[in-house]
């Protein structure tokens, strides 16, 4: 993996110019013309197109009739496994024939579904476009009880759905943004206080003990806890919603971004969705709001699928060294900055992330009682 000047390793696929950007549309896809909007993104560089016109030689994609897409530069780090790339086509398209709406990959001119294109002199990475879904992101919605409880059953009715689902292609990876990947991010947390971009002990502190205690705790247990396809990054912005008039509820109709999937502990996603959830609720009341979310998450999760009362008990190790990895994750990649862009959207999770993580550290859980306990 390439590294930077100060020993980072290159997770951001870098800028590009407007004047490649269509260059490769059309080369590529055979799109002469569109509206061009960049979204946001951690380390994928992210485009929405709309108004889309066609010159004929993409006929796969101009007989859909459709004229908005999500164009994709893959990161370099899942760029070193390009069977991924295909593993995440399959799971989606698994997903879609049982019921979880996904993003379709769309064939270029020559029918293949990616293909390394050079994006900068020096820089060459996956293309990939999407179809567009449509819906409105979770954190457009706000947050309920239901929702709470929505968001619960679908994470299980992934987890029943893709529980035969076998594919090398997740199987022999491991993620970089993840807690088997501890060692590394733990590497660079400490090259980070080295270049002076922890200044404060206290949450420098608050890291070591969610590191610490997620290896006693958890790892020297992980053999007995369920192992499957986790999604990984289950949160407000990955999750689409409609609301459904007949039944006056809201619905998930759409789940993106498989970046992160893999095999493992599927405590850590259910940790995730309500970490993330946890830190988009606007409060000063992360105490209670932790009890609400995870015991109205859990409860709809247990609508559709049983799991282990022992393994909750793990629930707040797993949340706090996610959010460790994820601040500390922030940091490197702001201090990295290597698209040399504005670092506003890859630092989000600071605003909170530092209070919700310190409430989850010093907070007793076992004295307090959760319905699903």
């Amino acid at each position: 993996m390439e590294v930077n000047k100060d020993g980072f390793a290159i997770t951001q696929a870098p800028a590009i110019s407007e004047t490649r950007m269509w260059e490769l549309l059309k080369e590529v896809y055979g799109i002469c013309n569109a509206k061009v909007v960049q979204l946001t993104g951690y380390d994928d560089l992210n485009f929405k197109l709309e108004n889309c016109e066609f010159d004929g030689r993409n006929e796969a994609l101009s007989h859909r009739g459709e004229s908005r897409f999500i164009l994709k530069f893959t990161n370099p780090t899942e760029a070193r496994f390009p069977e991924l790339l295909d593993a995440q086509t399959r799971l989606a398209k698994f997903l879609n024939q049982n019921g979880i709406i996904c993003a379709e990959t769309l064939p270029t001119i020559d029918g293949s579904l990616w293909k390394f294109v050079s994006m900068t002199e020096n820089v060459s990475l996956p293309i990939r476009l999407f179809d567009f879904l449509n819906g409105r992101m979770l954190e457009q919605i706000g947050y309920t009880t239901e929702i709470y409880k929505l968001v619960g059953r679908f994470l299980a009715r992934f987890h029943s759905l893709t529980e035969n689902f076998e594919d090398p292609g997740f199987r022999n990876r491991q993620t970089f943004f993840s807690l088997e990947n501890l060692d590394v991010i733990e590497t660079e947390f400490y090259l980070l206080i080295e270049k002076g971009q922890f200044p404060d002990k206290e949450r420098i502190e608050l890291c070591e003990k969610a590191f610490r205690d997620v290896r006693e705790k958890v790892f020297q247990m992980r053999g007995q806890f369920e192992q499957g396809l986790i999604h990984s990054d289950m949160n407000e912005t990955n999750l689409l919603l409609e609301f459904n008039q007949n039944n006056n509820e809201y619905e998930i109709v759409g789940l993106l971004d498989f970046g992160d999937t893999h095999y493992s502990c599927r405590i850590f996603d259910i940790a995730n969705a309500v970490l993330y959830l946890l830190l988009d609720v606007k409060t000063e009341n992360y105490d209670l709001e932790f009890f609400q979310i995870g015991d109205y998450l859990i409860q709809g999760y247990k609508e559709v699928r049983n799991f282990s009362e022992k393994e909750l008990h793990f629930l707040s190790d797993c949340m706090r060294a996610r959010l460790a990895l994820s601040l500390i994750f922030g940091i490197r990649t702001a201090f990295v900055n290597y698209r040399n862009v504005n670092a506003e959207y890859i630092l989000k999770t600071q605003s909170n992330g530092w209070k919700v993580l310190k409430l989850l550290t010093e907070t007793n859980f076992e004295t307090m009682k959760l319905s699903y306990r």
